[in-house]
């Protein structure tokens, strides 16, 4: 008769995010996790298979999750550049207001991990691009509604953009001046028009 799992997996996932996430990924033992999801070590493989698995998922639900609410501000109605600007001075002062400065998992975990982890790269490149691509659509809607010149070529100006947000998010780990991200925003946006 098969044992049932005592713990809900989605919420190790979930503080497994938060482990890798303050310590990265070479940082963080086994024992780490079991202390700290209250898990031992059999329930931690016979769930995850081993510490790399578990961090491939928590990384996966990160991307998945992280990106959202600068996807929706592309999907919204209304002109592109104030939007834009929102999600990006969102982005930013959500960085400066964490006390830990955690910056962005999946560009930690790329800066850590790159390029000897195959998995960290595909997230990245799964992630980047679906960015990217929601950059791209923006824009286009934007040079159809007449908000942004057509001579802008959509594909260089995504690629920019997520440039910017990629600095951005870096800059914000150790950055203390955020009128100084803010106008690195406004002049990443006035390159649009």
């Amino acid at each position: 008769m098969a044992r049932t799992k005592a713990f809900d997996p989605d919420t190790a996932v979930a503080a497994a995010v938060d482990i890798f996430w303050q310590r990265g990924y070479a940082n963080t033992s086994i024992q780490d996790l079991v202390d700290e999801l209250g898990l031992n070590r059999g329930s931690i493989y016979g769930t995850f298979g081993s510490k790399h698995e578990l961090f491939v998922t928590a990384l996966t639900k990160y991307c998945d999750e992280a990106p959202r609410p600068l996807l929706d501000a592309l999907d919204a109605d209304g002109p592109l550049v104030p939007r834009l600007r929102r999600a990006l001075v969102g982005l930013v002062d959500a960085d400066l207001a964490e006390p830990a400065r955690r910056g962005c998992l999946l560009i930690n975990s790329v800066m850590e991990n790159m390029p000897s982890d195959d998995k960290t790269a595909e997230l990245f490149d799964r992630t980047t691009r679906t960015i990217r691509l929601s950059f791209e659509s923006a824009i286009r809607s934007a040079q159809t509604n007449g908000e942004l010149p057509r001579t802008t070529d959509p594909a260089v100006a995504a690629t920019f953009l997520l440039t910017t947000l990629q600095g951005l998010r870096v800059m914000a780990r150790g950055a203390h001046d955020r009128m100084s991200l803010v106008a690195s925003v406004d002049l990443a946006l006035s390159a649009l028009s």
